[in-house]
C-alpha cells in the first residue's frame, strides 16, 4: 500500500509527516522538494493514514490530525543546502 515517513505527536495533535529531498543540482522534477507532494500524493497519504489509524485502538489519544511536509535540499557534497517545513500542508 505504501509507507508513512513519520508519525508523531505535537501536543495533542497527531502529525503525519511526509519528507521529500533532492540535490541542489537537480534539474528534473519540481523546483523545491515540497512541490513534489501534489494532489495524487496527498490522496495516497490520506489513505495510508486512514489505514494506519484503523490498525490502532479506537482511543487514539489525540485531538486533531495534521499533515506536514518537509523538503530537504542537499549540496553536491551531501551537506544540507536548505530545508522547508510546511505545517498543515493539506
Amino acid at each position: 500500500m505504501g509507507e508513512l515517513d513519520i508519525v508523531a505527536m505535537d501536543g495533542s495533535t497527531l502529525v503525519i509527516l511526509e519528507v521529500k529531498s533532492h540535490g541542489s543540482s537537480n534539474q528534473a522534477g519540481p523546483e523545491t522538494p515540497v512541490l513534489a507532494v501534489g494532489r495524487q500524493k496527498q490522496r495516497r497519504l490520506r489513505r495510508l493514514a486512514a489505514a494506519w489509524l484503523a490498525t490502532r485502538h479506537r482511543n487514539h489519544g489525540f485531538e486533531d490530525l495534521r499533515f506536514d511536509v518537509v523538503g530537504i535540499t542537499f549540496c553536491p557534497d551531501g551537506s544540507l543546502s536548505d530545508y522547508e517545513h510546511i505545517e498543515n500542508a493539506f
